[in-house]
């Protein structure tokens, strides 16, 4: 909307006129100030354009030839052409503005470099676009917009994060005469972390009735935003405990989209879990589902395997052992196995204080423990040194020993070992 037409004149004091002009072949006149007193030589004209012809004058994108001319009815034969970019267009001939220059002859260019420039109030433009939440999306304008601009289908919405919305809002609120509201609601969605462009058109106007001029957008990029998918894990229990070796079995889930509608699960990372043959340790879960726009949601549970079963002892041999006094006692030893840790057998720590010299009872004990300290039972084994084999005797001399009748006769003796 034009407001007015400044020219700086280097001429002295005296009437002059300005105008303007469109830029076609032949240049239409589009408004025409009054006489303007110029009453200080090398000095600024400014012509309000409601002083004019035109009273109002609504101005496309685009340029314009500004005119002027001394009050005079006589050309001004002083005035010689010059560079385009060093003047401004003025009508040929005075006698009033014509509405169109003389199509025949050249038209006349100051030789000075004059400087000229036009006031307007510019068109209504889109200042900004936000996403507030994920079915609301607000528009910003640099002027109070017409009622239009309360209209839905004033508005297109597009780009990556646009998910499943229409294109065109649901509603539209206005929060204040520059500030309007476009909404959607469930069960549309947004795409989490793509762009919103809400475009505008050309013919939208503001309160003053000014246009917009051309079609406007504007973009909060990356600014969409969705509420992800969500699971309830039942049981709800956390974090999950489970046992070495002890195959598991995860929580049931079930999976809701950002307006509550159900959906499928679509991984499960089980960060190094095996869970038909758990180890001890603690790990975490990563459940994952994806909605109908792509909007990916995330469930992470701790899982906590223990180790509280002690290994078993098995002995080998017999028990009792039976051991003849006398002879060497060897331990038939024993075996141990866990859950988790396995074979532990070299790590049983026996105590065998049997005297195979010594008839008596004695016990020799086996006890071994896992990694997480949990403790077998002890084992034990009883021993039994026991003497069943009789004392020999050896005689010494002669057997049979002859003695001569009236002699005397001494027993050579006998020894005996055991």
């Amino acid at each position: 909307l034009l407001e007015s037409v400044s020219f700086y004149s280097h001429f002295g004091a005296g009437d002059a006129r300005v105008g303007l002009y469109d830029t076609s072949a032949t240049p239409a006149l589009l408004w025409e100030g009054p006489a303007s007193v110029n009453l200080t030589a090398d000095d600024w004209i400014t012509t309000p354009v409601d002083t004019g012809l035109p009273a109002s004058l609504l101005l496309s994108a685009g340029n314009y030839y500004v005119a002027w001319q001394v009050y005079t009815t006589a050309p001004v034969p002083s005035y010689t052409p010059g560079n385009a970019d060093e003047g401004f267009l003025v009508p040929y001939e005075w006698n009033g503005f014509p509405s169109l220059l003389n199509g025949a002859t050249t038209p006349t260019l100051t030789p000075d470099r004059w400087s000229a420039y036009i006031s307007y109030t510019a068109p209504p433009e889109v200042q900004s676009v936000t996403v507030l939440d994920g079915h609301t999306v607000q528009v910003v304008f640099t002027k109070d917009m017409d009622v239009a601009a309360q209209n839905p289908g004033s508005y297109t919405v597009s780009g990556s994060g646009l998910g499943s919305l229409v294109a065109t809002p649901a509603g539209v609120t206005v929060i204040s005469p520059t500030t309007y509201n476009l909404s959607w609601s469930c069960p549309t969605l947004m795409l989490a972390g793509g762009d919103i462009t809400v475009t505008v058109p050309a013919g939208l106007t503001d309160t003053l009735g000014i246009p917009m001029g051309l079609t406007q957008t504007g973009t909060d990029v990356g600014g969409a935003v969705a509420a992800l998918p969500t699971a309830t894990l039942t049981p709800a229990t956390e974090p999950v405990l489970g046992e070495c070796s002890v195959a598991l079995t995860l929580p049931a889930r079930t999976w809701i989209d950002g307006c509550g509608n159900g959906i499928e699960e679509t991984a499960v990372n089980l960060g190094g879990l095996n869970l038909a043959n758990p180890q001890t340790g603690s790990y975490t879960v990563t459940f994952t589902a994806t909605d109908a726009v792509g909007n990916v949601g995330s469930r992470l549970l701790s899982v906590n395997i223990g180790d509280s079963t002690a290994p078993v002892i098995s002995l080998l041999g017999n028990d009792p052992e039976t051991v003849e006094c006398g002879t060497t006692y060897a331990d038939a030893g024993a075996t141990a196995t866990d859950m988790c840790d396995g074979d532990l057998t070299a790590n049983i720590i026996t105590v065998n204080n049997v005297i195979a010299a010594a008839v008596g009872s004695y016990t020799v004990t086996y006890n071994v423990s896992d990694a997480a300290a949990n403790a077998a039972t002890e084992v034990t084994r009883a021993v039994n040194v026991v003497d069943s084999v009789a004392p020999v005797i050896t005689l010494l001399g002669s057997d049979p020993e002859t003695v001569e009748c009236g002699t005397a006769y001494t027993d050579a003796g006998a020894t005996a070992a055991d």
